[in-house]
């Protein structure tokens, strides 16, 4: 059975209104359990949920902070499908006015293409292939194939420089860096998400994260100071 989590959404937003208009704060620390279900971060973002289990909490200590939950993570399977990955990512490179735009994200099984627009005096169609690993916090992609309309990024490095981030800057867009030819999504900064990444892996049309047991550093606590907390009862 498909279910929304309220509570969940907080992964990705955050409440815009005056801490003197809120309620008390909600207990630090709440827990969610979810075998088979779905979550809505943003609108046209749903994200697949399996064998999952998570606490979430407080970034803050009084309203409104205390609002916007991290989603530590104990176990589970989230599934990503392209369209949601391409909307979490279009509103990302808006906020920090990224150059990109009429960016997308298609899977395929072993490999994902990122594509998009370069707003240049003369805009630029960009097409970036690659495959992904992860540190264990972050989704890493290895940028092995990349073109610049329709042409290998070879032919066009006396133009835009000798890697790829002298051709899509990202500066100001948290969360997402770029090393030579390496792109790094960090996680709990691009999504709200805390956790050990045991693995990550492409299938048809989705990214798929599965996260298992961490180090002691991955169990719940306050997001403010880093002590330990209790987690509520289930």
């Amino acid at each position: 059975m498909k279910v929304y989590l309220l509570a969940a959404a907080a992964l990705l937003i955050r409440v815009p209104v005056h801490a003197q208009t809120l309620p008390a704060c909600p207990p630090p620390v709440s827990h969610i359990n979810v075998e088979a279900g779905a979550f809505a971060t943003q609108p046209g973002a749903t994200f697949r949920l399996k064998n999952f289990s998570a606490d979430l909490v407080p970034k803050g200590k009084s309203a409104p902070m205390c609002y916007a939950k991290l989603t530590v993570v104990q176990h589970g399977e989230i599934v990503a499908d392209d369209p949601s990955l391409t909307e979490v990512f279009t509103t990302k490179l808006a906020k920090g006015k990224s150059k990109i735009k009429n960016f997308k994200v298609v899977n395929d099984p072993q490999k994902v293409t990122l594509s998009g627009t370069l707003k240049k005096l003369v805009p630029i169609k960009f097409t970036i292939e690659g495959t992904v690993s992860t540190d264990g916090s972050s989704v890493t992609l290895h940028a092995t194939t990349f073109k610049a309309d329709g042409i290998p990024v070879k032919g066009l490095l006396g133009i835009f420089g000798k890697d790829l981030s002298s051709v899509i800057k990202v500066k100001g867009v948290q969360g997402i860096s770029i090393e030579q030819n390496t792109v790094s999504f960090k996680l709990q900064t691009v999504a709200n998400l805390k956790g050990h990444l045991a693995a990550v892996s492409n299938i048809e049309g989705a990214l798929v994260l599965r996260y298992g047991p961490g180090s002691p550093s991955e169990r719940p606590h306050d997001a403010t100071d880093g002590t330990s907390a209790k987690p509520a009862a289930k």
